[in-house]
C-alpha cells in the first residue's frame, strides 16, 4: 500500500482542504486534486478501539440501509465486501479490508489499509486510536487517499461523488435516500455492545 505511504503528509497539510460536516460525534473533510478525492471522517464512539476494530474486521451488517452483497475471507486474512451502501439504489463497489498493523499517527492505535473497487477506485484506510480527550472512548478516522470515481452518471466527478461518499458515511443523505447510513450503525452497535458489557460486570 505504497500509495497511503506516499500521501500521508497530504492531510496534514492544510492547504486544499474544505470542511465539509462537523458535529458532536462527526467532523468531516475534503481535498479534490485534479480527478481524484481525498476525504477524512472522524468518529467520535463510546466504545474501546479494540471492540470497534472488531466490527469493522468482520461484514458490516451494522451499516443501516445498505445491503452486503457478497463478502469473502481470503487467505491473507483480508475480507472482502460487495456492498451498495444505499440497498434500493444503483451505487454498488467492493470493499476490501487489509489485515490490521500499526497506525503510522502519532496517538498510536491499529490500522486497517483499504481498496476500494467498483464505484470509485483506490486506496483508503480507518485508523482507530483512544480518543485524547476522553479515555473511555475512540476514535476512528477513515480516510480516502486520492479515489477516482468510475461512475458513469451525469455530474458525477471526484467533487459530487466526494460529496456523496462523506454525506453517506455520516449518515446525512439527502432525500429520496434514507438517512442513518454509514457509521452511525457502527456508533450504535459498538454503543450497544459496551452497554451490554458494562451491564455484565
Amino acid at each position: 500500500m505504497r500509495a497511503l505511504e506516499s500521501n500521508e503528509k497530504l492531510f496534514d497539510d492544510p492547504v486544499g482542504w474544505r470542511g465539509f460536516y462537523k458535529d458532536e460525534r462527526f467532523d468531516q473533510r475534503l481535498r479534490i486534486v485534479d480527478d481524484t478525492f481525498f476525504a477524512e471522517t472522524l468518529v467520535r464512539i463510546r466504545s474501546s478501539p479494540a471492540a470497534v476494530i472488531a466490527l469493522l474486521e468482520q461484514p458490516w451488517d451494522w451499516w443501516a440501509h445498505g445491503k452486503i452483497l457478497a463478502s469473502t475471507r481470503h487467505q491473507d486474512g483480508s475480507l472482502e465486501m460487495d456492498l451498495k451502501p444505499i440497498w434500493w439504489y444503483v451505487a454498488r463497489m467492493s470493499v476490501r479490508i487489509l489485515p490490521s498493523g500499526p497506525s503510522p499517527d502519532v496517538r498510536g492505535g491499529t490500522r486497517l489499509p483499504i481498496i476500494y473497487t467498483g464505484g470509485f477506485e483506490g486506496p483508503g484506510s480507518i485508523d482507530v486510536y483512544v480518543d485524547p480527550a476522553a479515555a473511555a472512548q475512540s476514535i476512528l478516522r477513515g480516510r480516502c487517499h486520492g479515489v477516482r470515481p468510475q461512475v458513469r452518471m451525469l455530474f458525477a466527478n471526484a467533487t459530487t461523488v466526494g460529496w456523496a461518499h462523506l454525506w453517506t458515511e455520516s449518515g446525512r443523505v439527502m432525500l429520496p435516500f434514507t438517512r442513518g447510513t454509514g457509521y452511525v450503525g457502527l456508533i450504535r452497535r459498538a454503543e450497544e455492545e459496551e452497554q451490554a458489557r458494562f451491564e455484565t460486570h
